[in-house]
């Protein structure tokens, strides 16, 4: 167990460092001439050598994946002593990646622009776009400045904070909009264990690379939308008048944060065990991840709308949803590639990506296919 905690640890510190070879070249973090030393050479890696900085990228998603795994399985023969260092193994992954640069995205400089629009420039941000703000430094590194907000009331009145905290300083500013989010990811946690009362289930969603990149790496708020939506349902379902109340303010408070969870309102007619809601409701925000490219593109963070979903549904009951959730994660996460090689989202882009995610996913249902064949001809 030690070794497999250092190693998670150890490859969090990895990503940590490298992240920052992928800073925009118009934003300056720190003068301090040790980091600017290191930002430069990681810079140079990362915008020259664009192979080589997408194999290393590519080697440390799989290193998480192999980690990720062999926690999982380790986690089903510890004690009752050892699981109480998961947690601790929890705090000190998500302080590490915390502290990292958001390599994958640049959606956490549209936040900070958005709450600075709304709470300090005083402007209505579904009415003003921040490029009309023409002096504000921000623009410089900030991509999709040319739109009006994006997300709805309930997360731009959640940047409140963050946006205070950040002092205007962008470091600083980066940390606390993850630190919210992160936040969020806490409290998921808490949900998990309280309904589920198992760790593996804790684990299978605390650890999963895909969601430490989302949530610790790029800081993308759709934690925030399917806690919402979660905890709206899952009050909804304990049939008491005061709850009932409370899930149906939090669950549309999660639509007014993308807008995505919409497609979850049957769920709250249907009277089925509370398993097989949880299981339609991973197919259904399945469904909308595969319609997503209809409106531009499948990015891999909207695997938390599933990943949710699956962290909730005990083990023994949705073994299929466990694994392929395992596998439609690795699949997304190596949609970063082509970029980081081609520097550009047109292109061949596009098809490498389709092949990067399919191809595990077809691999995986294919053999799963043939071990059901097996099992019935035994």
């Amino acid at each position: 167990m030690k070794t497999l905690f250092f190693l998670f640890i150890f490859i969090s510190l990895v990503v940590a460092v490298f992240s920052y070879g992928f800073t925009d070249p118009n934003l300056v973090l720190l003068k301090h001439p040790f980091f600017v030393s290191i930002q430069e050479m990681l810079h140079q890696l990362v915008y020259a050598h664009t192979g080589t900085a997408a194999l290393i990228t590519g080697s440390i998603l799989i290193t998480f994946f192999v980690l990720y795994i062999g926690v999982l399985r380790l986690q089903e023969k510890a004690t009752k002593e050892e699981r109480k260092k998961f947690i601790k193994l929890f705090i000190i992954i998500g302080i590490i990646l915390l502290l990292s640069y958001p390599m994958f995205s640049y959606d956490v400089f549209n936040y900070i622009l958005t709450a600075k629009l709304t709470y300090f420039w005083k402007e209505n941000p579904y009415v003003v776009m921040p490029i009309e703000i023409s002096n504000d430094p921000n623009l410089m590194f900030t991509r999709a400045a040319n739109k009006l907000a994006l997300y709805g009331p309930t997360w731009i009145s959640a940047t409140f904070l963050p946006s205070l905290v950040g002092f205007g300083n962008v470091w600083l500013s980066i940390i606390a909009f993850k630190v919210l989010v992160g936040a969020w990811y806490g409290i998921f946690l808490w949900m998990i264990y309280r309904f589920t009362k198992t760790l593996w289930n804790v684990v299978f969603f605390a650890l999963n690379p895909l969601i430490l990149s989302e949530v610790f790496i790029n800081g993308h708020n759709d934690i925030l939308m399917m806690v919402l939506s979660l905890g709206g349902l899952l009050l909804w379902q304990n049939m008491q008048p005061k709850y009932r109340y409370l899930g149906f303010m939090s669950f549309v408070a999660s639509i007014f944060v993308k807008g995505a969870s919409i497609v979850l309102i049957p769920l709250f007619f249907l009277r089925w065990p509370m398993d097989k809601i949880l299981s339609a409701g991973f197919w259904l925000m399945f469904g909308v991840l595969l319609l997503t490219p209809i409106r531009e593109e499948m990015y891999p963070w909207y695997a938390v709308w599933v990943l949710t979903f699956a962290a909730l549904i005990p083990k023994n009951k949705a073994k299929f949803i466990h694994s392929f959730s395992i596998v439609l994660s690795f699949g997304l996460l190596m949609r970063h590639l082509p970029y980081i090689v081609t520097r550009e989202y047109g292109g061949v882009g596009p098809l490498w990506r389709l092949l990067l995610t399919a191809v595990p996913v077809v691999v995986y249902l294919f053999f799963r296919f043939l071990k059901s064949i097996s099992r019935k001809d035994m």
